[in-house]
């Protein structure tokens, strides 16, 4: 599958209690999103604002899934959702050896996710 043109970042304006929100791109682990939770009235800061308390859900799909808080946000908290795919490279092709098409999709997948979450970062 292709990976959708969706930007890497989703941000929503919480309802009281909320704790489920959508991711809309493509990540492989839990740990490829940053959540950042900005009280009604703040200023958005990166350092301040990021937190932990949530779970995720769609690894390794292309449309994305949802994340969801151990704790409700707060009525018209800033919830911001980013993609924070790690710039490595986790696969090294040997000679003679498989290069099947799941993993190699697999692998252009991650460059694309990168090159978004890059995109995102300079459009800021």
């Amino acid at each position: 599958m292709t990976i959708s043109v969706s930007p890497a970042r989703n941000e929503y304006t919480s309802n009281a209690s909320q704790t489920i929100f959508n991711y809309t791109f493509k990540i492989f682990e839990s740990t490829d999103l940053n959540v950042y939770i900005t009280p009604s009235g703040s200023t958005a800061n990166d350092s301040l604002d990021l937190t932990v308390g949530y779970t995720v859900t769609g690894l390794g799909d292309e449309d994305g899934g949802t994340i969801t808080l151990s704790t409700g946000a707060v009525l018209n908290d800033l919830v911001t959702i980013v993609s924070n795919v790690p710039s490595s490279r986790t696969t090294d092709y040997q000679n003679n050896g498989d290069f099947r098409p799941d993993i190699v999709n697999g692998d252009f997948d991650r460059v694309v996710s990168i090159a978004k979450k890059i995109e995102d970062l300079a459009s800021r």
